[in-house]
């Protein structure tokens, strides 16, 4: 957005792209600190797994930030889309998956409320007739 709307090139955009992500993920650390689980009494900020990730985010940002100083603008565009399209990908088939499995369960769980209802019908029937 930062390129198409203000113009900026794409290592800039990018650069400050990332800083505007730091800032709204140390706003949202900084709400969550106080905050407690709504059933467990915990805090909400699982602090052992935020120290598992910081390596391997460290280890991102630095092969990142070098990727970004070697390659060119072009090449930093077409790898941005390709990421894009594999990741967008993935998750519309992802969503689509969900969505048979959601509509598969719906048809299982009215089936079976529609045969229970039968039964409890012809429950109430026999009961009736029989006395």
């Amino acid at each position: 957005m930062l390129t198409l709307i203000i113009g900026f090139d794409q290592k800039s955009s990018t650069a400050i792209s990332k800083c505007m992500i730091t800032g709204e993920a140390a706003a949202t650390v900084f709400y969550n600190l106080r905050q407690r689980h709504p059933t467990l009494e915990l805090p909400i900020i699982d602090y052992d797994l935020a120290l598992l990730f910081q390596p391997m985010l460290v280890l991102g940002i630095s092969i990142g930030v070098s990727f970004n100083v070697i390659f060119a603008d072009w090449m930093i565009t077409i790898l941005l889309i390709i990421i894009f399209l594999v990741m967008s990908t993935k998750a519309f088939l992802k969503g689509v998956e969900t969505w048979k499995k959601e509509t598969k369960t719906k048809k299982v769980d009215a089936a079976q409320r529609s045969q229970s209802k039968g039964q409890l019908v012809s429950d109430i029937f026999g009961f009736l007739s029989g006395a």
